[in-house]
């Protein structure tokens, strides 16, 4: 959306303005800020109008009426009323990914360049090469700025970030820019004559190179800087820190330090899950407290949900082992292990429910639901179906003081929404 409203500005300003009646009596950059809007909701309904394309459409949108209006066209306030009819409309985007990393790098890229622009003195530079040059810093500056901007969010919802996506928007972007993208416009300005088969292809073309780029940086050594998952109260201490760290006087970024430590700390304080129990009582378990390999119940069920689980460890692709192979006592009734020096039992029939519960700390019956009866007089504590199916998949914490916390994926009953009961 900004590379198509933008290059729509930039080509009818340059049009209009040789116009020469038109140019010396009136602002051409108004009119071609009117025509960048036409251009921009052109773009929006074409593309199907997803919450992420509308907020860029805001943001555009914003800008030309800037424009328009003789006011600085990007600055702190364009930002907020962008972000407040955002919010507006779509209330839900605020926790979700797109919106915060778009507005931290399109507000991290306001108050750097305004820094920027007030600070540095005026130079006249002439030629392609000075050109070269000013783009190159540009893209630098702007990538390297939204990359730190995004980070803490990725790092938080993903788990991980690129080490590389300075280098990857060095290379991606001049070929994005310059070729991809108007490529597509011309293909679009050329169907309603049936000649957009020679553009698209070319734009296919540029769009496998572009592929095999950013395949190329993936494969780099250390691209990918992983970590364990945060406790969920990081992304509200660090969205205020960030905030305060770009708006905030020496006080307020004094306070954005102090909740960006304190979010370091939490988040390498928070526990990784031992074991993770599908709801269908699938088992995976750590075989070592380095993360290294998977103990599973079955290589090839519940591949999704034992991804999300490793990467709660910070981790990838591991190694994954079926309990039959382990070196664990297993028979066709049950397999006990050790896990951080507590004694877990997992059980395929309920016949050993009772034998299990007087000498393990864990027991997790797999297939059904345990008696009342020996549910009662357990002293272990215990997992059935009845508990899968009220809480859902689980993550087990084997805590250092021996306890056993159990957290599952289904909302208790005090927080469900009416939605929940569907």
């Amino acid at each position: 959306m900004g590379l198509l409203a933008g290059s729509a500005f930039y080509v009818f300003t340059l049009i209009l303005a040789a116009v020469a009646p038109l140019s010396r009596r009136y602002d051409v950059r108004k009119i071609a800020a009117v025509l960048g809007i036409i251009a921009a909701t052109t773009y929006l309904f074409l593309s199907g109008a997803s919450v992420a394309t509308q907020r860029a459409y805001i943001m555009a949108v914003i800008v030309f009426c800037a424009v328009i209006l003789d006011r600085r066209a990007l600055s702190v306030r364009s930002v907020s009323v962008a972000a407040f009819v955002t919010l507006m409309l779509h209330p839900e985007a605020l926790i979700s990914v797109g919106f915060q990393m778009s507005f931290a790098a399109v507000l991290a890229l306001v108050v750097v360049y305004r820094f920027w622009q007030e600070r540095k003195t005026p130079r006249q530079s002439f030629g392609a090469f000075a050109k070269f040059r000013n783009n190159i810093i540009s893209l630098s500056v702007t990538s390297f700025v939204a990359g730190i901007a995004t980070a803490g969010f990725a790092l938080f919802h993903f788990g991980r970030i690129a080490r590389y996506g300075l280098a990857g928007n060095l290379l991606a972007m001049p070929l994005f820019t310059f070729a991809i993208m108007p490529l597509g416009i011309i293909a679009l300005l050329l169907m309603p004559l049936g000649l957009e088969e020679a553009p698209l292809w070319i734009m296919g073309q540029g769009v496998s190179q572009l592929v095999k780029v950013s395949d190329w940086i993936a494969r780099w050594d250390g691209a990918l800087l992983r970590s364990r998952a945060a406790p969920p109260w990081v992304i509200g201490a660090y969205g205020l820190a960030f905030v305060l760290l770009l708006l905030g006087k020496w006080r307020g970024r004094f306070m954005a330090g102090g909740l960006i430590l304190a979010c370091i700390i939490g988040w390498k304080l928070q526990p990784v899950p031992d074991i993770r129990i599908s709801s269908e009582g699938r088992i995976a378990f750590w075989e070592t407290s380095e993360f290294q390999r998977l103990i599973v119940t079955s290589e090839r069920a519940d591949s999704y949900g034992r991804d999300q689980f490793s990467e709660k460890a910070g981790r990838a692709d591991v190694d994954v082992l079926a309990m039959s192979k382990s070196d664990a006592p297993c028979d066709d009734l049950a397999c006990r292990f050790e896990i951080k020096g507590q004694t877990v039992s997992i059980l395929n029939h309920p016949s050993e429910v009772r034998t299990e519960c007087e000498t393990s700390d864990l027991v997790i019956l797999t297939v059904r639901d345990a008696g009342p009866e020996v549910r009662r007089n357990c002293k272990a504590d215990l997992i059935d179906g009845r508990i899968l199916r009220a809480k859902g998949a689980m993550d087990i914490y084997l805590l250092d003081d021996e306890t056993i916390k159990a957290v599952g994926t289904k909302p208790t009953t005090s927080h469900r929404r009416p939605w929940h009961n569907g």
